[in-house]
């Protein structure tokens, strides 16, 4: 076959043009096919995220319920109404605020602080010791007979 003659170039040129169009439709085809596998992958993780959810607001209806059930009973609501007012009375506790708070943060150097892992990724930066006591006496006599 002559490559000069016409029947040579409209072959060719109607192959290339297959050539050409295949690659589109295949071009196309792999990134509907990418897109699709991409929602499709979204949509399961909606609703993995639902369901996750759900169940954590479940989880908190149960226990709002469970609180609800104890606090219509009276000796529940005695003890607590006792536990406060002992919980107050820890101020009265004889125990200087220096030996307190130096006891405190010694436990926390030692024991807790070195603990926690700050590299975590959104956790925050490590503070100064003393922003971890809590603010009022009555919970740090109370941590301090809990854990000193």
């Amino acid at each position: 076959m002559n490559i000069k003659s016409i029947k040579f170039k409209v072959i060719t040129l109607m192959a290339v043009s297959l050539l050409v169009m295949t690659i589109s439709i295949l071009a196309i085809s792999l990134s509907r096919a990418s897109d699709y596998l991409i929602k499709s992958n979204i949509a399961l993780l909606d609703a993995v995220k639902e369901s996750k959810k759900d169940h954590i607001l479940d989880y908190f209806t149960s226990l709002k319920n469970l609180l609800l059930s104890r606090t219509a009973d009276s000796i529940t609501v005695q003890t607590l109404w006792s536990w406060d007012e002992t919980f107050e009375e820890l101020e009265d506790i004889e125990i200087s605020q220096y030996e307190l708070q130096s006891a405190l943060l010694q436990h926390y150097n030692q024991e807790y602080i070195p603990n926690i892992n700050f590299d975590i990724k959104g956790s925050q930066p490590k503070q100064e010791t003393n922003k971890y006591l809590p603010k009022s006496k009555s919970a740090q006599v109370a941590q301090y007979m809990y854990i000193v």
